[in-house]
């Protein structure tokens, strides 16, 4: 496989180590989470955020959903879900996260995502590598 077919990792963002223990609910979490993420200087409004494995921190760079394609909530999403579709808690990301044993967030600039197609629903495109601002590993 020549270089040009080998899919491209960016360099990593600063990756972060937050405690929401202390929260008690899907509410509460989130609350704790954005308020952590101001108290680092990361948060900005508009924010996207994507629940992952961060056991794969480094080891690709696209969605399950297909090249350059991450399922991501709006922030107001953090505490119950989508409000479209079926709007169930599982389209958190902080719930997805909670999924794994290494629970990650991964925090994008919305401005630098577009809304995937209908079939890839809750996806955003990458449509520039460095929408990916920081990486929360959830303790």
């Amino acid at each position: 496989m020549s270089i040009e077919n080998q899919e491209q990792i960016p360099s990593l963002p600063p990756i972060y180590e937050i405690d929401i223990s202390s929260g008690w609910d899907s509410e509460s979490f989130a609350e704790v989470f954005i308020k952590k993420l101001k108290e680092l200087g990361i948060y900005k409004p508009n924010l996207l955020f994507s629940g992952f494995n961060g056991s794969e921190i480094g080891k690709t760079y696209s969605g399950t959903r297909g090249a350059n394609i991450v399922f991501c909530s709006k922030e107001n999403e953090l505490k119950h879900g989508s409000s479209g579709g079926d709007g169930g808690l599982e389209h958190s990301a902080l719930f997805y996260a909670h999924l794994y044993t290494n629970p990650a967030v991964a925090l994008y600039e919305a401005e630098k995502l577009e809304e995937a197609p209908e079939e890839h629903d809750g996806g955003y495109m990458i449509k520039n590598p460095s929408a990916l601002i920081a990486i929360v590993l959830l303790k």
